[in-house]
């Protein structure tokens, strides 16, 4: 699967923002196009995540609604 770049401190509920910068230049440098139901996984570099984008129209943004479940701590 996929990894990009999310802030996890940019979190409202279930969903994490894919409007910062960190993500958008993950998303062109690996040519990817955000469409409804991507599965992706994300990571900070301290922490990582599975879940599906949508199209968030209340805050007319690209988000990801987080499985929490498969949230892991990265080691380094």
């Amino acid at each position: 699967m996929i990894t990009i770049y999310a802030d996890f401190n940019n979190r409202d509920g279930d969903t994490l923002s894919l409007g910062c910068n960190g993500t958008k230049a993950d998303l062109e440098r690996l040519g990817i196009t955000l469409q409804e139901g991507l599965p992706l996984r994300v990571s900070d570099g301290d922490l990582a995540a599975q879940g599906k984008v949508r199209w968030a129209t209340a805050r007319q943004e690209w988000v990801i609604n987080v499985d929490w479940e498969t949230m892991e701590e990265i080691t380094k």
